[in-house]
């Protein structure tokens, strides 16, 4: 499940391994263990990668799908959605978006609400 997450995450931020080995320190060949499965990565390697993915580290274990824990933030904002299930697992959605898909449903919304403004 690591591995798998691991190149999942490293394709998503368009990431060479080349590039990700470096910013980790480690070297290519115990990435790719890593990535193929053949191999589990350290606990300080498994904290690094989550840093460098701005995931947590169960997210990166297999042991949630959610990619970012709820913070107190978030927690918060869950309550104010009790009433309103539905936009809450809108909102938790969007909080679990890597940066470059959030910057992109915003703008498509950003250009969807023009069109209500004006009628």
């Amino acid at each position: 499940m690591v591995g798998k997450r691991i190149r999942e995450l490293r394709e998503e931020k368009e990431i060479e391994r080349e590039q990700m080995v470096e910013l980790v320190g480690i070297c290519s060949t115990t990435m790719s263990l890593y990535e193929s499965g053949c191999r589990s990565p350290k606990v300080e390697t498994v904290s690094k990668l989550a840093d460098l993915f701005e995931v947590s580290v169960d997210y990166l274990l297999g042991r949630t799908d959610c990619r970012y824990p709820l913070n107190r933030e978030m927690m918060e904002m869950k309550a104010k959605f009790s009433r309103h299930p539905d936009l809450w697992e809108i909102v938790k959605d969007y909080n679990q978006m890597p940066k470059a898909k959030k910057e992109r449903l915003v703008a498509y919304l950003s250009s969807k609400m023009k069109g209500f403004s004006e009628e």
